[in-house]
């Protein structure tokens, strides 16, 4: 691996740049939910559905919060790429600093909230009482690695907003493998539960926090960083960057969070059974979802610096590969849904009625994931250009106006019962494709993008002029 920590996206072919850059991003999201697969797994080896449940429920919760720092730290890689393109060291090193600092706030404030809100949260969820101390036990020792989790996404994004994909993959291999030497050893030989699944899944978090702390630190001279004690200050700044453009990212995925935690009471309704197979549907198709955010992550990193750069033909060059690569991928997950399904719901559970209904939510989920091929290329265009505003309606649209409506109308008008909760999940994402799609054919991140470029390009060089003569 070369010691080269930033690359520049707005020159050279764009599909061979996007593959190149968005490989590891799918081998780190493959990974990632890595680490809640195994979790699953082991935990449904040892502790039935009746642990499965717990984990899935806790880990509603955990994602909940965690989908703050995911807004915060995603805002700071727009950022990050647009002054990269721009080639604003100054700016850069300031904003680095801050972003690291902030997500170091809200972590630590997030870990107080998943502490004492952890039973008001799964009475809300409609927990099964079976499953109750399990799901406390997952939720209480994660919450305490909050601001571990925070730390490794700012980390993250901003390595990917400067243009490697290669040390987050590293940094997430190590959290994986000893992700699961741990969660062997806590759930299976010590029997500690859905506590021990949580548990190595912090510990993993912090070693691999530290490690990219300590790599970075030794690599300093080919990073946009200094690690100076003055460059962590939180400036006013970037704060308002990072408000501006975190908050709507934060509130779209806390939302849609949120709204996934309500369908996941109304599944609960139905028993362990149910909610089994839908936590394990649910991560399946994550799963299914993780090429396209690998590539939608590699399109708006790349999207930053072209805009930063000024090059908005190759913005538009962009979105049109992803598109391409997009409805590649949708073709192959389509087959494997259709043809090969229960073999793979059976490496989780076996039990027949959790494989029928899950079954059923893989294969209904074949409109999500088409759809998901849609707002994923679109939605880059949205967030390379820095409107998380839209991007955030958009995102709502899906959660609140179309999962949570289509719900509650399929079930309590229509009695269609689980499969209704299902279908309704499938078909939301729709609201966001139109959203996304008409900001895209009708040219108006085109003049957003031009106005980003002036301001960043005139904020450069005042940064740069010589200060006057006293």
């Amino acid at each position: 691996m070369s010691n080269t920590l930033e690359n520049n996206f707005t020159e050279g072919s764009v599909l061979k740049t996007m593959v190149k850059f968005a490989w590891p991003l799918f081998l780190a999201n493959m990974l990632t939910t890595f680490y809640n697969v195994v979790d699953t797994l082991i935990i449904g080896m040892f502790d039935g559905s009746v642990g499965i449940s717990a984990v899935t429920t806790g880990g509603q919760i955990l994602n909940l919060l965690t989908t703050v720092g995911m807004g915060f730290s995603n805002g700071g890689q727009i950022l990050i790429s647009q002054l990269k393109g721009a080639r604003d060291q100054k700016s850069l090193n300031s904003a680095i600093g801050s972003l690291l600092t902030l997500c170091t706030i809200i972590g630590l404030l997030l870990s107080v909230v998943g502490l004492f809100g952890t039973q008001l949260g799964l009475r809300l969820l409609n927990t099964p009482a079976e499953a109750l101390e399990g799901a406390t036990d997952y939720m209480q020792i994660t919450s305490i690695g909050l601001v571990f989790m925070f730390l490794n996404l700012a980390l993250s994004a901003i390595m990917r907003g400067l243009g490697d994909s290669k040390r987050p993959l590293l940094f997430t291999a190590i959290s994986a493998g000893i992700n699961v030497v741990l969660d062997f050893l806590f759930v299976g030989p010590l029997h500690m539960g859905a506590f021990g699944a949580g548990l190595a899944t912090m510990l993993a978090i912090v070693c691999s926090v530290l490690f990219a702390l300590v790599y970075l630190y030794r690599r300093r001279e080919h990073f946009s960083f200094d690690f100076k004690r003055r460059s962590f200050l939180l400036l006013p700044r970037w704060l308002k960057e990072y408000l501006r453009l975190g908050i709507p990212l934060a509130l779209q995925s806390s939302v849609i969070n949120l709204t996934l935690s309500y369908v996941l009471s109304l599944v609960n309704v139905y028993g362990v059974a149910a909610s089994s197979a839908v936590g394990i549907g649910g991560k399946l198709i994550n799963v299914c979802c993780m090429p396209y955010f690998a590539v939608s992550t590699a399109a708006g990193s790349i999207c930053g610096q072209c805009v930063g750069a000024g090059k908005l033909d190759r913005v538009k060059k962009t979105i049109d590969t992803t598109m391409l690569i997009n409805f590649c991928i949708t073709a192959v997950t389509t087959v494997v849904i259709v043809f090969c399904p229960d073999p793979i719901i059976h490496l989780f559970d076996k039990n027949p009625e959790v494989v029928d209904i899950c079954r059923l939510y893989l294969r209904l989920h074949i409109i999500h994931n088409a759809s998901m091929a849609i707002f994923s290329s679109h939605g880059a265009a949205c967030t390379g250009v820095g409107n998380t505003t839209l991007s955030a309606i958009a995102y709502l649209t899906d959660g609140v106006f179309l999962r949570l409506t289509l719900c509650l109308l399929f079930t309590r008008v229509f009695d269609m019962g689980l499969f209704g909760i299902i279908f309704a999940t499938a078909v939301a994402p729709v609201g966001a494709d139109i959203i996304f799609a008409t900001y895209y054919w009708g040219g108006f991140w085109r003049k957003a993008g031009k106005r980003r470029y002036e301001m960043l390009n005139a904020a450069a060089q005042s940064a740069a002029a010589p200060e006057p003569a006293e």
